[in-house]
């Protein structure tokens, strides 16, 4: 039996992670250019579908709305998003609390991201990953960061945690010299550092050349007791 890549259950399908719709589709490139080369599928149960309850169209308009893609991000903002939002103009509505803002001497915006619905989603894409690569789920708890959800300015910085911050500068210092994985780049490559004592793991996750995402686990490791 074939299991999910996330949990014990049987797979009943194979599922791409990052999802494929984060790649631009080739009617939105010009003739030749492909950046749906190799992509990673792993098997899934019907539980752990990533296409489930829209999560997939979620990351991508989170993602490309983000101020530091690059021009392939601005590319499917200014292609596949308009056309959805255009078809269904309730999908603005993903835009939490949408406010005006200047950032670097552009007119530009900031919003409430649902940041648990993204850690969650995060949190498959590194299991997917890590299938992908050995070959079995990793059962443990993975620790997502996302410093992309504090990028909108100075008036989002009141919810920085300086915690998160000092983690995130640690294990992007850890991956810096690690080999950059992905046969397209420029949407999506990941950086991984195996513990070297024993179970556990750092990925970085990069979307669009600048926006990064952190996933780590250590099985040994016991939060303090908060009482």
């Amino acid at each position: 039996m074939i299991r999910c890549y996330a949990c014990s259950m049987e797979a009943a399908t194979r599922e791409h992670v990052p999802p494929k719709c984060i790649f631009p589709e080739s009617k939105d490139l010009k003739p030749g250019v492909n950046y749906r080369k190799n992509l990673i599928t792993v098997p899934s149960c019907a539980e752990h579908n990533l296409r489930k309850s829209g999560d997939d169209e979620y990351l991508l308009f989170t993602l490309v709305a983000n101020f530091d893609v690059n021009t392939v991000g601005l590319q499917q903002w200014a292609t596949k998003l308009r056309r959805s939002m255009r078809k269904r103009q309730s999908k603005m509505g993903i835009f939490r609390n949408l406010k005006p803002i200047i950032h670097l001497g552009v007119v530009t915006g900031i919003y409430e991201i649902d940041k648990e619905r993204l850690e969650q989603y995060f949190e498959l894409i590194c299991r997917g990953i890590y299938y992908s690569i050995f070959g079995e789920p990793w059962s443990h708890d993975i620790q997502i960061a996302l410093p992309f959800a504090f990028s909108g300015g100075p008036n989002t910085q009141n919810v920085y945690n300086e915690a998160t911050s000092e983690v995130v500068r640690a294990e992007r210092n850890f991956l810096v010299y690690q080999k950059r994985i992905g046969d397209n780049p420029k949407v999506f490559y990941y950086q991984l550092m195996l513990k070297e004592d024993g179970p556990g793991f750092i990925f970085r996750l990069v979307f669009y050349e600048g926006i990064e995402v952190f996933g780590s686990s250590d099985p040994e490791f016991i939060k303090p007791n908060s009482n």
